[in-house]
């Protein structure tokens, strides 16, 4: 456990995994907007919206964490197999193979996590409201919210206009409502 943890300071894994947390998260967020809505639209009620948005909430995640493992698990073989033909030495048990057989795990962990974070969040209203379309109405400000944070948090870690970040990434929500509307789902 302490070698796992000594991973998630490492600037490599950290970088990557942040990139993966976000990105599918973005990803988890969007789609649970969609899933709101396009229940919300049917005159669904609550319990099933709710299914609906735990049942694609699981799925996301999965997808992002197993995906994630095995691109990452055949890339970091690929890179230790380069190394290994340079080295002209197995490299299997050492530092480096260890290394890279955690960081592929912490990474997927990461991507799991986002779409996890980025749609059991918005769900909270739909538990706890007991009016359907209030709690849809507070969801989506919520993944508005949770969309512009993602955004605003990745502005300032590259240094650029944090608020001009969350801003671009709160229009793709505002943007999955617009083509929802356009095409007569809500």
């Amino acid at each position: 456990m302490r070698e796992f943890l000594r991973y998630l300071r490492d600037p490599n894994t950290a970088k990557i995994s942040r990139r993966y947390f976000v990105t599918n998260g973005f990803d988890g967020v969007l789609t649970i907007i969609g899933v709101i809505l396009g229940a919300y639209s049917t005159g669904a009620p609550k319990e099933l919206i709710l299914g609906a948005g735990i049942g694609s909430t699981i799925g996301l995640s999965l997808s992002g964490f197993w995906s994630t493992y095995e691109v990452e698990r055949a890339e970091r073989r690929y890179e230790l197999m380069e190394i290994e033909e340079a080295m002209l030495t197995d490299l299997t048990n050492t530092v480096l193979y260890n290394r890279m057989k955690i960081s592929a795990v912490v990474n997927s962990l990461f991507s799991g996590m986002g779409p996890m974070v980025g749609s059991l969040i918005p769900l909270i209203p739909i538990a706890l409201i007991w009016d359907t379309s209030l709690a849809v109405l507070v969801s989506i400000i919520i993944a508005l919210t949770v969309l512009f944070s993602f955004g605003f948090y990745m502005g300032r870690l590259s240094k650029q206009n944090a608020l001009i970040s969350g801003v671009r990434m709160l229009f793709a929500g505002v943007a999955v409502m617009i083509i929802n509307k356009i095409l007569g789902v809500i």
